[in-house]
C-alpha cells in the first residue's frame, strides 16, 4: 500500500512537529529557568532572613544591656539584611509562585515574614536604640538620682516605638501556615516569638516612662510606706511585715528616713472598708488593725491601703502609696551595689543576707526579741544607706531590680487613682486580675505563728482538658515539704506555735518544726469545686470568694523532714486567654507546671 499524500504534505507535518518541539522545549527551558531563578531567590531570602533575624536579637540584647552604640550597628545590620530578604521575597517569580493555590502558601508566608522583619529593623529597633542611648543607664541614674525628667521628655518616642512594636507584633502572629515547608514554620515560629518579646519589653519601657516620673517626685515630693516583708513567716504577698520606713522621692532622688521594726506600729488602729468579699474572707483575722494580718490576701492593693491608714493613725503623715521588698530583693540590689560593713565590722552581702534575716538572726537571738528587732534595723539601715547612695553599675542596680520585679520580691502601690490603673498592667502590682481568663494562685499563709518557712519548698501543677462545650474540668495540685533537718534543734520561736492558743495546743500533739499551712487555692472566675484530696484522702474545704474568683482553703500539718500533696479537682469556664499562675514569692523560686489549652472564646 502507498502514501498517497503530496510531498508538501510530509514536509509541513514535520515543521509542525519541529515547531512544537521547539515550544516545548522552550517552555521547558524557561520552566527550568524559573525554578532555577526562584530557588536561587528563595536560598537569598532565606540567608537574608537568618542574618536579619541574628542582628535583631543581638540589638535586643544590646539594648537590655545599656550598650546604645552596639544595639545601633547590630539594628543597621538588621535592617540591611531584611531590605535584601524582601527584594528576594517581593521579586517577579516569588510573586507569581505566592498566587498558586496550595503551592504557593509557603511563599505568601515568605513574604509576610520578611514585611515583619523590615519592619522590626526598619521602625522599632533602629528608633529604640536612638531613645536608648538617651536613656542608657549611665545617663538615667547619676550620683543617686533618677533623671525623671529626661525619662518624661522621652516617654512620647517611646510610646510611639511601642505601638510600632505591638502592631508588628500583631502582623507577625496573623502571619499564614506555610503548610508544607518545615523550616518556614520554624522561623514563623521564631519570628512571632522575637516579635511578641520585643512588644512586650518596649510596652514595659514606655509605661514605665509614662508612670514613673510622677511617682518619684517629677512634679513634687512623694512619700512612701515601705514595709519589709520576711519570708520565713508566710503571708499572701510574700511573708510577714517584719519592719519599715518610709521612702521619699524629690525629682528622682530617693531618701528613705524613721526606718523602724513592725512593734512601732503600736496604736489602737480603726479598721478600714476595703469591700463585703474581703470583710467576709479575712475579718476574722482583724487584717485591717493588726500588722501581723495585714497582708493575708494576695492582693497587694489591699495590704498597701491597710498600711497606709495605719500609718496615718499612727503619726498623723500620710503617704502616697506603698512599697514591699523583702531579703531576696535586697540581696540581688547588693550583688550590684556591693556589700555594706556593719558597725561591728560585720559584713553584709548578698551571699548571707537572707539567710541572715530569715534564719540566723531567730538563732542568735532565740528569746530577745528587741535586741533581734535591732539587729535587723540595723542591717536594713546600711543596706538602705548603700542603695540610696551613688552607685558605680547603674545597669547592674536596673538588672537586679528587674529580676526582684520579675520574681514578685518587689509590689508597688499607689494612691493616685491612674497611676494604679497604669502598675495593674505591670507586675508591680502584685494584684488579683479582675478578668476572666484562666487563673490559679496558690496562697500559702502561716497559722503556727512560727518561722518553719525558711524551711517550705513547693511545686505547683495546672492541668485543664480542651476548649470544647461551656466548661472543662481542670486540676490544680500542690505539693508542700518541710525540709527542715528532723533532729536539728531549733528556738523555740522557730520551731513552736506561737499563733496558737494554749487550749488549741494542748489538742494538736505534733514535733517542734511542725508547719501549720493554710493552703488557699484562687481559682478562675466561675470555677466551682469538686473536691479536694489530701494525700489522696478527701478533706474539709473552706470556701469564699475574693476581686470576683471563688476561693477554697485547706489547712494541713507538715512535720520535719515530711511532704504532703494536695489535689483540687474543679470545673471551670473554657475562658478565652493564656493561664496564668502567678507565684507567691518566698524562700524557692518556683516555675509552674502548666498544661492548659488556651481557648479563643
Amino acid at each position: 500500500m502507498t502514501d498517497d499524500r503530496p510531498a508538501d504534505d510530509d514536509n509541513e507535518d514535520l515543521v509542525d512537529r519541529r515547531r512544537l518541539l521547539w515550544a516545548v522545549g522552550a517552555l521547558l527551558f524557561i520552566a527550568v529557568a524559573f525554578v532555577a531563578w526562584l530557588g536561587f531567590r528563595a536560598q537569598e531570602a532565606k540567608s537574608h532572613l537568618e542574618q536579619a533575624r541574628t542582628s535583631a536579637q543581638r540589638a535586643k540584647d544590646a539594648l537590655l544591656k545599656g550598650d546604645a552604640q552596639e544595639a545601633s550597628k547590630a539594628a543597621d545590620e538588621a535592617r540591611t539584611q531584611a531590605q535584601s530578604a524582601r527584594n528576594a521575597t517581593h521579586s517577579l517569580p516569588w510573586n507569581i509562585a505566592s498566587v498558586v493555590p496550595w503551592l504557593g502558601s509557603p511563599f505568601k508566608t515568605g513574604q509576610q515574614v520578611s514585611d515583619v522583619v523590615l519592619g522590626l529593623a526598619g521602625d522599632v529597633l533602629k528608633p529604640a536604640t536612638t531613645v536608648g542611648e538617651a536613656l542608657s543607664p549611665d545617663r538615667l541614674l547619676q550620683d543617686g538620682r533618677v533623671d525623671v525628667q529626661l525619662l518624661r521628655q522621652k516617654e512620647p518616642e517611646l510610646s510611639r516605638i511601642a505601638a510600632d512594636a505591638s502592631r508588628l507584633d500583631a502582623q507577625a502572629q496573623a502571619i499564614r501556615d506555610p503548610g508544607y515547608v518545615a523550616s518556614l514554620q520554624d522561623a514563623r515560629t521564631q519570628l512571632q516569638r522575637q516579635t511578641s518579646a520585643v512588644a512586650t519589653l518596649l510596652d514595659n519601657t514606655a509605661l514605665a516612662a509614662r508612670v514613673a516620673p510622677s511617682m518619684m517626685g517629677a512634679d513634687g515630693p512623694r512619700t512612701y510606706f515601705m514595709g519589709f516583708q520576711t519570708n520565713a513567716e508566710i503571708r499572701g504577698t510574700g511573708g510577714l511585715l517584719g519592719g519599715f520606713g518610709i521612702l521619699h522621692f524629690d525629682n528622682g532622688k530617693p531618701t528613705v528616713e524613721q526606718l523602724g521594726p513592725n512593734t512601732d506600729l503600736d496604736k489602737n488602729f480603726s479598721s478600714i472598708d476595703l469591700g463585703p468579699d474581703f470583710a467576709e474572707q479575712y475579718s476574722f483575722a482583724a487584717v485591717t488593725t493588726d500588722y501581723k494580718n495585714s497582708n493575708l490576701s494576695a492582693h497587694f492593693p489591699y495590704a498597701a491601703q491597710i498600711w497606709k491608714s495605719m500609718w496615718v493613725q499612727q503619726t498623723g503623715n500620710n503617704v502616697d502609696g506603698a512599697v514591699a521588698i523583702d531579703p531576696f530583693a535586697l540581696s540581688y540590689i547588693l550583688g550590684a551595689v556591693g556589700p555594706v560593713t556593719m558597725p561591728d565590722g560585720e559584713q553584709i552581702t548578698k551571699d548571707n543576707v537572707v539567710e541572715l534575716t530569715e534564719s540566723t538572726a531567730y538563732k542568735r537571738f532565740p528569746t530577745d526579741q528587741v535586741a533581734r528587732k535591732n539587729y535587723l534595723q540595723s542591717i536594713a539601715s546600711e543596706v538602705v544607706k548603700k542603695i540610696t547612695g551613688p552607685v558605680e553599675s547603674p545597669q547592674g542596680l536596673l538588672d537586679a531590680i528587674g529580676k526582684a520585679v520579675s520574681e514578685g520580691r518587689i509590689s508597688v502601690w499607689s494612691a493616685v487613682p491612674a497611676e494604679q490603673q497604669l502598675l495593674e498592667q505591670t507586675p508591680l502590682a502584685h494584684a488579683i486580675p479582675d478578668d476572666g481568663a484562666p487563673y490559679a494562685a496558690v496562697v500559702l499563709n502561716n497559722l503556727g505563728g512560727n518561722k518553719m518557712d525558711y524551711y517550705l519548698r513547693r511545686e505547683i501543677e495546672y492541668v485543664a482538658d480542651g476548649c470544647d462545650g461551656d466548661t472543662r474540668n481542670a486540676t490544680i495540685t500542690v505539693r508542700l515539704k518541710n525540709v527542715a533537718p528532723p533532729n536539728e534543734p531549733l528556738p523555740d520561736y522557730i520551731a513552736g506555735m506561737a499563733g496558737l492558743t494554749a487550749d488549741v495546743k494542748s489538742q494538736i500533739r505534733t514535733p517542734a518544726g511542725t508547719m501549720l499551712t493554710s493552703v488557699r487555692l484562687v481559682g478562675t472566675k466561675g470555677a466551682t469545686l469538686q473536691s479536694v484530696l489530701a494525700d489522696g484522702q478527701k478533706v474539709p474545704v473552706f470556701t469564699g470568694s475574693e476581686r470576683g474568683h471563688p476561693t477554697f482553703e485547706v489547712q494541713v500539718f507538715i512535720p520535719p523532714g515530711k511532704s504532703g500533696e494536695l489535689v483540687f479537682h474543679l470545673s471551670e469556664p473554657t475562658a478565652p486567654g493564656e493561664a496564668r499562675v502567678p507565684v507567691q514569692p518566698l524562700m524557692d523560686n518556683v516555675i509552674p507546671k502548666v498544661s492548659v489549652p488556651e481557648c479563643t472564646g
